[in-house]
């Protein structure tokens, strides 16, 4: 615990320097930028380690001031019968949206209500206490459940959630553009320590935490056609976090 205070404290001292500066260019132009440029200024390197932004400690969450957008808690790619399962979905349950030349799979999905991805399928989530899974529920179009063979264990979930997730900095951000060049100001934070286990599960029995699934196929000459999982990611609202979290500072 010592540790962590201190390195809770380094943080701030790193946001202040941070925030001293002001607006500061953008390392690219993308919606990756506002969260990358943040990283680069205290020296992170873009990785794909599933481990805290700040010092193995402090995962960092960067948002637009007025953004309705949810906050990514976690990436985890679900189990089921098949080796690779997000295939299986997207093979079985993938569909051509306007203007694709090959099939996608993106949609959000909760435990509250069904929701319709594609022409064909409803979705939904379970929390199965008794199995220690949540498990994907997909129902034909006439509403009738077919298939309830993919699922994230409660362990893998656990996991994932203390070894990103202990502590949280929400960070807030304003933006702006000059000669087509984006600049970002972060200039405020709140930080975060996650609460338990049983909040979560109970989050996501309410539809307050849900999963997006996006997956589609690379374009590139060297990959084309092959599948590409951008990441089954679990996500909530900004507002919602203090029912997840304590916020500490």
């Amino acid at each position: 615990m010592k540790e962590e205070i201190i390195e809770i404290n380094n943080f701030k001292k790193v946001f202040n320097e941070i925030r001293n500066m002001g607006y500061v260019r953008a390392i690219n132009n993308n919606n990756s930028g506002i969260g990358l440029t943040f990283e680069s200024l205290f020296g992170k390197e873009v990785d794909s380690f599933p481990l805290p932004d700040f010092q193995n400690t402090i995962e960092i969450k960067t948002k637009l001031a007025f953004s309705t957008k949810p906050v990514h808690l976690f990436t985890l790619t679900p189990d089921g019968n098949d080796f690779i399962e997000v295939k299986r979905l997207y093979e079985n349950y993938g569909y051509y949206s306007k203007n694709k030349d090959s099939k996608v799979f993106n949609g959000t999905i909760n435990a509250n209500k069904l929701q319709k991805i594609g022409l064909n399928y409803y979705f939904s989530l379970k929390v199965n206490y008794k199995e220690e899974k949540i498990i994907l529920l997909v129902y034909d179009c006439n509403k009738q459940l077919i298939d309830n063979t993919t699922y994230w264990t409660f362990v893998k979930l656990e996991n994932a959630l203390l070894r990103k997730l202990k502590y949280l900095a929400l960070i807030q951000v304003w933006s702006t553009q000059k000669n087509g060049i984006k600049y970002y100001k972060y200039f405020k934070y709140n930080i975060y320590k996650y609460s338990n286990f049983y909040n979560f599960l109970n989050l996501v029995d309410k539809g307050i935490i849900y999963i997006n699934f996006s997956i589609d196929t690379y374009k590139d000459e060297k990959r084309y056609g092959q599948i590409h999982d951008h990441g089954t990611t679990f996500n909530i609202n900004k507002n919602d976090l203090e029912q997840l979290f304590f916020q500490i500072y």
